[in-house]
């Protein structure tokens, strides 16, 4: 499945190829089509943080970004990879 980035990506190279064929006409079903999969929300990943103890270093079970806190609950999401972060703190044991 595409991601809505590959997408809009896709008809704008085929806009660009009608634009070039056409001396700069498009058809207007292109434009619409690209700001409707622009406006489309994007799935959002979802994810944990994994403790590593007895550290105040937390993992992300999505993409392995690691944050350094004393108070995880307030990180709802990855600021590495933007997981939302919907399920409890794993501890793992000492590296």
């Amino acid at each position: 499945m595409m991601t809505n980035k590959e997408c809009i990506h896709d008809l704008q190279v085929i806009k660009e190829g009608f634009e070039k064929e056409t001396n700069g006409c498009s058809p207007a079903c292109l434009d619409t089509a690209i700001k409707i999969i622009t406006d489309l929300p994007l799935p959002r990943k979802k994810g944990h943080w994994h403790k590593i103890n007895p550290s105040k270093v937390y993992e992300c079970s999505s993409c392995g970004g690691y944050i350094l806190t004393d108070k995880i609950d307030v990180y709802r999401y990855c600021h590495h990879c933007g997981a939302e972060m919907t399920e409890n703190e794993i501890e793992f044991g000492i590296f």
